[in-house]
């Protein structure tokens, strides 16, 4: 009915179907190194003490500690963290009473520290298992369950309540070596033995395959492998593999300003930082007032994560807001034409700034003459690769026609769309910051026909500002000096 007088008219059609934006993925860190104690598969850690208390604390040449310390330190949020160990590393392990075995959940000398013992109950059906452990030349319990059984049909039976990876235990996993039903008998505690970290030196190989753990976490990741000083291998990895995260790559210690015998990985998903960083030391036995070397990679990461978080991943992590907590001092002091050496080869200083404190004063990739020479940009690039992922995936299964097409488009524009209200992109207008094309151009019959629909997008990142030059003009009637300053 057409109509005929004015008004407001309310009428139901179809509506192209809007698809929500999921939260955009926080950045994480990613971690791995050699810790006390610990799983060699990657696990969530979202405080210190988290991280104390399923890697150990500060402990001999371990170079996780201190990393996750100063990640916290400098604003890192969750993380995940896996412990690299050399190839013959061995569990713990002791047999009880003949009937139960106890193995030290993962390999290392740690669990040579760990004891059992079993309390026996009034019913001679059901006994509390004790896990005690040395710390610092005292034994204490650290985990306890009650009322277990040796009855395999019982739901407290003590294999499924020790092993379950829930309710289990953080320390050992068990196993019933008569496996019967009979109650166990009196016997003393026995502690777990044979433990070792292993002969052999952790490899290049050893890193790769604790890297490969990684592989099905679905997250921008900002690794770090702390103190590794040639993590070429890990980079290659991520850039042929994820091409979702960035390495952020130590130097080794003492190493010259000219990077002599450095290994240098060549790659947008590599940022190296230097030198090391003399940092307050907060392991509980340090010597009061004294101070630890360690490399800056991890402070940096905590950096980063903290400038996600009060900017964006569009900010350029470095400048004088860039400040590293618990520094106190760098390993080296640069001078001007050192300086100038290290950003020639595209390689991040960390150094004292005035009035700031220790700050990275770098933001670049070991890209050279590309876009994705900065950090900021490659790292903007993977969020609108992850975010693009995200915003698509109802797309699959759905039928692939214009109307699919056109959610595409708009699902993908109004991410990019807030991405350029925010900062992230350059432009002054939408149609100069991005774009998305999926249309019956780049979505023949042959694709259709193969299963593919195709999203072509482009940006226009913004680039940082690194050098800011300043034109002080003096005049004097119709004389005039121009000095220009770099600062």
């Amino acid at each position: 009915m057409a109509n005929t007088r004015p008004g407001v008219y309310v009428s139901e059609a179809p509506l192209a179907r809007v698809v929500a934006n999921p939260n955009s993925s926080e950045t994480l860190g990613g971690f791995l190194g050699t810790a006390l104690r610990g799983p060699t598969t990657p696990a969530l850690v979202t405080s210190w003490s988290d991280f104390v208390s399923k890697f150990g604390s500060f402990s001999g040449d371990t170079t996780l500690p201190y990393a996750l310390y100063q990640y916290f330190n400098n604003g890192g949020g969750d993380a995940y963290v896996a412990r690299v160990l050399a190839s013959d590393a061995a569990a713990a392990t002791k047999e009880w009473n003949s009937r139960l075995t106890f193995e030290a959940i993962t390999e290392g000398v740690w669990g040579n520290a760990v004891s059992v013992e079993i309390a026996l109950n009034t019913d001679p059906s059901t006994f509390t298992l004790s896990i005690k452990e040395e710390q610092r030349g005292v034994t204490v319990t650290v985990e306890q369950f009650r009322e277990l059984s040796m009855d395999r049909s019982s739901g407290r039976y003590v294999l499924k309540i020790v092993n379950s990876l829930t309710i289990g235990s953080q320390y050992v996993v068990v196993s019933d070596v008569a496996e019967d039903d009979s109650d166990l008998t009196a016997s003393p505690a026995v502690t777990l033995s044979g433990g070792t970290d292993g002969v052999e030196a952790i490899t290049a190989g050893d890193y790769g395959a604790t890297l490969d753990e990684f592989d099905n976490i679905d997250a921008n990741f900002v690794f770090n492998a702390p103190g590794l000083a040639d993590a070429t291998s890990l980079v290659t990895k991520i850039a042929s593999g994820r091409q979702d995260s960035i390495f952020i790559c130590d130097t080794d210690e003492n190493q010259t300003p000219d990077m002599t015998g450095a290994a240098l990985p060549a790659s947008s998903y590599a940022a190296v930082y230097y030198p090391w960083l003399w940092i307050a030391d907060p392991a509980p036995d340090a010597v009061r007032g004294g101070i630890k070397k360690v490399p800056p990679g991890a402070s940096v990461a905590g950096m980063i994560v903290r400038t996600d978080t009060s900017r964006g991943v569009f900010k350029a992590p470095a400048g004088v807001s860039a400040t590293l907590a618990g520094a106190v001092a760098s390993e080296t002091r640069l001078t001007n034409a050192q300086l100038d050496t290290l950003a020639e080869m595209n390689i991040n200083v960390v150094r004292p700034v005035p009035g700031s404190g220790i700050a990275a004063m770098g933001a670049r990739t070991r890209a050279f003459g590309t876009v994705d020479q900065y950090v900021s940009i490659r790292r903007t690039i993977n969020y609108v690769k992850k975010r693009a992922a995200d915003v698509s995936r109802f797309a699959l299964f759905e039928p692939n026609t214009p109307p699919l097409w056109e959610q595409l488009r708009v699902a993908n524009g109004a991410f990019l769309s807030e991405l350029w209200q925010t900062g992230g992109l350059a432009g002054l207008d939408f149609s100069q910051a991005f774009y998305v094309k999926c249309d019956g151009e780049n979505n023949t019959q042959s694709s259709i026909a193969a299963g593919e629909v195709h999203i072509e997008i482009g940006i226009a990142p913004a680039f940082p500002a690194e050098f800011v030059v300043i034109r002080v003009g003096q005049f004097e009637s119709d004389a005039s000096v121009v000095v220009t300053e770099e600062v």
